[in-house]
């Protein structure tokens, strides 16, 4: 997967989705998904109420249009958790290696999830971040996994700080996606991917307000002419 510049002819995007970043405070979304925008490190951390970004990525040869919404963490969370978990295509559930109670909410989160969803079969990727850091009550690798076996979702242990597994893990997320949707086919999807099946994704549709916000960018013109299929 590459990430395109804005300049990309929009002509050649034909899907776009939302992902959605849940998880406590602090744990690491922002800097995650710098990392995964931008390649760098964010080192101060400010508490997050609703950021978006917009970014086109090519995977599997299809250029997609991708929204990624950064949430807060629990305090602001609830009061605006269902907007999110309805709208969202994808979801990365992030905990942190050195923060357990995070760990520990990840099932409530999943909860949640599915409960607007009324599904069990929502794309989900389940990422433990901070894996640079070792204090003595580390979260194991083995429990993210065990964790993650348990909703029949991917698991990546990853580092915002030094870039391990941070693309890795948004690319599992869209493949998911993608197969929900419809745009790959079901038996190109890995096992998690399959387990994954059994609600449907519908394409982004854009309303008057998303494209307001993101006229004159190559997403906001995406939007627009997804619109008018």
């Amino acid at each position: 997967m590459s990430i395109k510049p804005d300049v990309i002819n929009e002509d050649d995007i034909t899907e776009i989705y939302q992902v959605v970043m849940v998880g406590e405070c602090g744990v690491g979304k922002s800097a995650v998904t710098m990392q995964f925008l931008k390649g760098f490190f964010l080192e101060d951390y400010e508490p997050t109420v609703d950021d978006r970004y917009q970014k086109i990525v090519n995977i599997e040869g299809t250029n997609v249009g991708l929204e990624i919404v950064d949430t807060a963490g629990q305090e602001a969370y609830s009061a605006i958790r269902d907007k999110y978990l309805r709208e969202g295509d994808g979801f990365v559930l992030m905990y942190s290696v050195a923060d357990r109670p995070s760990y520990e909410k990840i099932p409530e989160l999943v909860k949640q999830i599915q409960k607007v969803r009324d599904s069990d079969r929502v794309p989900c990727v389940l990422v433990g971040n901070k894996s640079d850091l070792d204090p003595d009550d580390r979260i194991s690798e083995e429990e993210g996994q065990e964790l993650a076996s348990s909703f029949k979702i991917p698991f990546y242990e990853v580092s915002a700080k030094g870039a391990q597994n941070v693309q890795e893990s948004y690319i599992s997320l869209i493949k998911l996606i993608r197969v929900q949707a419809g745009s790959i086919p079901r038996n190109n999807s890995s096992p998690s991917a399959k387990a994954s099946r059994g609600m449907s994704v519908i394409r982004r549709q854009a309303s008057d307000t998303d494209l307001e916000k993101k006229k004159g960018t190559a997403i906001g013109r995406l939007l627009a002419k997804i619109r008018q299929k």
